[in-house]
């Protein structure tokens, strides 16, 4: 941002060397300073200048923090509704995992009573044929 400019009556008149023999109250003019004078009369320009340009920038950091704290204040709720959401599929994990587990123990016994089975009939084959071939042998 720029700073605010002086007003042009701050600034003391220049008056050329020629015409200062010309009046009393020019050379008193020249040889002493407007600035206090202006000072007095318009207030410091240079302060008030500093001042509006500081309250400018507090103004806008203002507007600035206020704009972060409504992110914040919807980053934060989005974080509680993410972290209640979690705690629901964390429950819903563990639902899913028993059950997968329970699962896993039903295929497991199945597989060991197919095993079984399995087993009980190659013995019956063997079992079988074995009597077929003793009753090939018998009637031959």
């Amino acid at each position: 941002m720029k700073p605010i400019g002086r007003s042009p009556a701050f600034y003391a008149p220049k008056i050329a060397d020629g015409d200062a023999s010309k009046s009393s109250s020019s050379k008193s003019l020249k040889s002493r300073s407007r600035g206090p004078v202006v000072a007095r009369l318009f207030g410091n320009g240079d302060a008030k200048a500093k001042i509006a340009e500081l309250e400018y920038q507090l103004e806008t950091e203002r507007a600035h923090s206020s704009e972060l704290g409504g992110k914040l204040r919807d980053a934060t709720a989005r974080a509680e509704d993410a972290e209640g959401r979690l705690e629901m599929y964390r429950g819903r994990l563990k639902e899913a995992e028993k059950d997968v587990f329970k699962l896993e123990a039903q295929i497991e016994q199945t597989q060991k009573g197919f095993d079984a089975g399995m087993a009980v009939a190659k013995r019956q084959i063997k079992l079988l044929e074995g009597m077929l071939e003793e009753e090939k042998k018998k009637n031959k």
